[in-house]
């Protein structure tokens, strides 16, 4: 979809896509990882709602 209301929620899709990515690979204890790859999940589950919610108002 080519609809500039679309274009932050792609754009927080894809930071927290990265930031996960990013996460996997880094050289921190498995706590650490563990609550950085929660909050990653939780910033993108949250950017899904407000996608979800945006779209309804504007249907």
């Amino acid at each position: 979809m080519n609809d500039e209301r679309a274009m932050p929620f792609e754009l927080k899709k894809a930071i927290a896509a990265n930031f996960e990515a990013t996460v996997k690979f880094a050289s921190l204890s498995d706590s650490q990882l563990s609550d950085l790859i929660s909050g990653a999940s939780q910033i993108r589950s949250q950017a899904e709602m407000d996608d979800y919610v945006i779209r309804s108002l504007l249907a």
